[in-house]
């Protein structure tokens, strides 16, 4: 659940950016676990939910879910809008919460470091979501995915960081 105000901003390539709407200032948590606004799926039961879902639903949990520790997330709040970025503002204090590791402004964007917030293949639902396979294609690359990572899911090489 999200503790800051936020809106959101559109941007000329047509994707969305989460931004403050005040001032936050270092340390502060600004979002924690909560069921009703994130819901998390051991991955077999991720597939399970996804064959169950229309084509523009599975798109919708394909661009706004991660991987973490293990298991699948997908969230509703404006937090599912963070970016990227090398220089992250928010940074994961255990699994549950989210915090600020620097002051931010009014207006400034939210963004986390994807490759250290997250499993190693957290990108691969972003992946198959660019790569506009059917649905079918789209569950067995998954299970594919999710049975055969030989790296441990939470390893980076040193050059992704």
């Amino acid at each position: 659940m999200l503790f800051i105000p936020t809106k959101l901003n559109g941007t000329t390539d047509g994707d969305v950016k989460v931004v403050t709407t005040s001032n936050v200032p270092k340390g502060e948590i600004v979002w924690r676990f909560n069921s009703l606004t994130t819901q998390v799926f051991w991955k077999k039961h991720f597939i399970s939910q996804l064959d169950k879902l229309p084509a523009p639903s599975i798109n919708e949990y394909l661009k706004y879910s991660y991987l973490k520790d293990g298991n699948v997330y997908y969230r509703v709040d404006n937090l599912k809008f963070v970016s990227h970025s090398k220089e992250p503002n928010l940074a994961f204090i255990e699994s549950n919460f989210i915090s600020t590791i620097k002051d931010i402004k009014k207006g400034e964007v939210l963004n986390i470091n994807f490759h250290i917030s997250y499993d190693r293949n957290t990108t691969i639902l972003q992946e198959l979501l660019k790569m506009n396979k059917g649905k079918k294609d789209i569950l067995s690359l998954l299970k594919k995915e999710f049975s055969l990572n030989k790296m441990p899911m939470n390893a980076f090489k040193v050059d992704e960081i």
